[in-house]
């Protein structure tokens, strides 16, 4: 493997002056520089990011704590962090916690040992012990995704609740009263809960009384997405609109319905909560409300470099707006 010595023998600059060309904040001409990155590029040398935060005390790297690596929904945020931080020449860290909110300590001690200098983590709820801990760090913390009531630092995101509600509207404007909702488990995260009461106020400013048989409540993952459908079916109520508050579960829903001989929108309308991928080659497209997930990417990220360069944040939470796609399931 070629070695900093061998990169410096050949671009004919001082071992300290190529050290100096890796350093984003080095100050060095811009021509020196290429002309370093150019020659190490060639030989195949990379730089050792880990002696050099070691002798700084510093990373250049940010931590990204998602829900869960399961579900391609988070591909767009993630895609969209990276460009930023790639952007500046920053790194950056991945960790999970399963939708398991008492995972989150041990995410954040790993990212912490790489001495990351900001960590964007979901906001789905925190135990009250992880929010102690949360409130403690020494770095700064983003919570993306359904806008806290009470930030920690910052926020960037969106209304979870916003999202369930225009959900549901949708569903009674275009006539239906018998109205049911698969989402996630009320108690263990926020964007759950807040689904679930932006489709209950929607019930309740157009007096439909809403039904707690007509609401399942299911783990992250399809099979249970279809496991509550089946209990929907098997409750005895009849519904002719349903809401489901989960990218991961709507084409399975939706292609079970079918299979069943159930037709959309005439015997059951469907709008779900966030984008498909294959929403639009659905044998029925989907009616969603769209997740601003690759916009929370980009400005939390961004959030994340001006902080740690010092820059002043003008806005401590950034609200982004969701927003309904109409198409041919509702």
């Amino acid at each position: 493997m070629p070695t900093m010595d061998d990169v410096a023998r050949r671009s004919g600059f001082s071992q300290m002056t190529v050290s100096r060309a890796f350093l984003e904040s080095a100050s060095i001409r811009k021509e020196t520089r290429d002309r370093i990155l150019s020659v190490a590029a060639e030989m195949g040398y990379y730089h050792n990011k880990a002696a050099s935060s070691l002798a700084s005390q510093r990373s250049r790297a940010f931590g990204i704590i998602l829900p869960t690596l399961q579900d391609s929904i988070y591909l767009g945020f993630v895609d969209a962090a990276r460009l930023v931080f790639e952007s500046h020449r920053y790194d950056y860290i991945l960790q999970t916690i399963d939708y398991a909110r008492a995972r989150e300590p041990y995410a954040l001690g790993s990212l912490l040992s790489q001495r990351v200098q900001a960590i964007l983590l979901p906001s789905i709820g925190h135990t009250p012990k992880t929010r102690k801990l949360l409130e403690s760090l020494p770095v700064p913390l983003i919570e993306v995704g359904n806008l806290p009531a009470s930030p920690i630092h910052f926020a960037v995101g969106h209304s979870d609740h916003e999202a369930g509600y225009l959900a549901t509207r949708r569903l009674i404007e275009i006539g239906r009263r018998r109205i049911a909702i698969i989402c996630g488990h009320v108690r263990t995260t926020s964007n759950a809960r807040d689904r679930l009461n932006g489709y209950r106020q929607a019930m309740q400013e157009a007096r439909l009384r809403p039904d707690d048989a007509l609401c399942a409540e299911v783990e992250h993952s399809i099979d249970d997405g279809l496991n509550g459908l089946e209990r929907l079916l098997a409750s005895g109520r009849q519904f002719d609109g349903l809401v489901v508050g989960g990218e991961i579960w709507t084409a399975a829903v939706i292609l079970r319905l079918l299979k069943l001989g159930r037709r959309i929108p005439d015997d059951v309308a469907v709008v779900g909560v966030g984008e498909v991928e294959l929403g639009q080659y659905l044998p029925v497209p989907l009616t969603y409300v769209a997740l601003p997930r690759r916009e929370a990417g980009k400005r939390s990220a961004e959030m994340a470099v001006a902080l740690t360069s010092g820059e002043d944040i003008d806005e401590a939470v950034v609200r982004l707006d969701v927003e309904l796609v109409v198409n041919e399931t509702a």
